[in-house]
């Protein structure tokens, strides 16, 4: 009997627990043999930059682009195994490489930090405490979000709740993908009907209209103890739309149906584990607090982790390096929650709702410490490398 068929059968808690450890377990042996590539390109600044890569490329493409700019070349160097690859030595004697990559999953992150590695948040969720109430939480979000929401009532604009499944056609294919195809093309992100079917059987059809026009609308299924806002785009992709501000009132009613069924929380959705993420950015404006993605049930399918985790070895005495935590400051996972890690900037203010678990950790500055310095990124010595 196929263990699909098994775990069905389960209770859900008890089910998730087991199919996420077989998910796991399938990426565990995909990674045992990983086909290696060295990427090398010129960064923003026009350095040489190198860096090689194990395992596929999906889920490292932003990381990289960050590190190079633009344009990279990739080679490939046939196949390591994982074992080989974690006994690597430390980044400082990876010579030629500024940076080493590889994939990891929930139960490789000891096995790697272990040997020196840091594990990048490739993707974290944005989630929202609804407490105590949605009314209390739309106190909280900022002044200017609150004359955004109005002038887009002003302006015409209202939110319908739906379930209708009729809806969702036009809203796939006039909407949903138009705006993935605007936004996100070259990372070759396609949604799949038959997912965003699945969620809204157990949520709801959220449509913007303007007058009698609909020109947006968002999926939002509905999780234990949490409304996930799972899909959204605007009509044929139009910038305009967006800039109407009706996501401001997408999200409002997000947080809205939250609290009229009781649920603890909303999940924005995935943002990418930079802290200068646009994405990651607007939704903090909401007080939302990044977190590591768990599995759970949606859209008749498991969501979780696999392919979010990268381990990492950065040597922080690279010019390279230091450039990208100094433009991008990434988000890696710690023993205790998610650590921002930077060369020479501040923490933003954007940073100061976010509880104690998130650390802002600028390298530049003496054994890691927190009292980061403003100025554009030093090669300058320092005792110690980042891994």
């Amino acid at each position: 009997m196929p263990i699909t068929s098994l775990l069905r059968r389960l209770p859900e808690p008890t089910r998730l627990r087991l199919h996420g450890a077989y998910a796991i377990l399938r990426h565990a042996r995909a990674c045992l043999r990983l086909p290696v590539r060295e990427i090398t390109g010129c960064g923003p600044d026009g350095a040489p930059v190198r860096a090689l890569a194990y395992g596929w490329m999906e889920g490292m493409d932003y990381l990289l682009e960050m590190l190079f700019g633009e344009g990279f070349q990739a080679s490939r160097r046939g196949r390591e195994r994982l074992p080989t690859i974690l006994r690597a030595p430390s980044a400082s004697a990876c010579e030629p490489y500024d940076l080493i990559v590889c994939p990891a999953n929930p139960w490789m992150l000891p096995l790697f930090r272990h040997r020196g590695w840091r594990i990048h948040a490739a993707w974290v969720d944005c989630v929202v405490p609804v407490q105590p109430s949605a009314e209390e939480t739309l106190k909280r979000i900022s002044r200017t979000l609150r004359q955004e929401i109005r002038a887009a009532q002003e302006s015409g604009l209202r939110i319908e709740v739906n379930r209708d499944p009729q809806r969702l056609p036009f809203f796939f294919e006039e909407m949903l993908k138009p705006t993935i195809q605007a936004r996100h093309a070259r990372h070759g992100f396609e949604p799949h009907y038959h997912e965003v079917e699945a969620i809204l059987k157990n949520g709801s059809l959220l449509c913007a209209f303007r007058g009698e026009e609909w020109v947006a609308g968002g999926v939002v299924g509905f999780r234990p103890q949490e409304a996930w806002f799972a899909k959204m785009g605007w009509l044929q992709g139009e910038p305009a739309i967006l800039q109407s501000k009706v996501v401001n009132l997408m999200f409002r009613a997000v947080i809205e149906m939250a609290g009229e069924r009781g649920l603890a929380r909303v999940n924005f959705g995935g943002s990418r584990g930079f802290t200068e993420d646009g994405v990651l950015r607007y939704k903090m404006k909401w007080r939302a607090v990044p977190e590591v993605r768990r599995f759970q049930y949606s859209g008749g399918g498991l969501w979780g982790p696999m392919y979010d985790l990268l381990a990492v070895r950065l040597d922080s005495d690279r010019p390279a390096i230091q450039g990208l935590l100094h433009r991008q400051p990434i988000l890696t996972v710690g023993g205790g929650g998610l650590e921002a890690l930077c060369w020479n900037r501040p923490r933003p203010p954007i940073f100061d709702h976010l509880p104690e678990s998130l650390q802002w950790t600028d390298l530049a500055a003496p054994s890691g410490a927190d009292d980061a310095v403003d100025g554009a990124p030093a090669s300058r010595p320092r005792d110690g490398n980042a891994r």
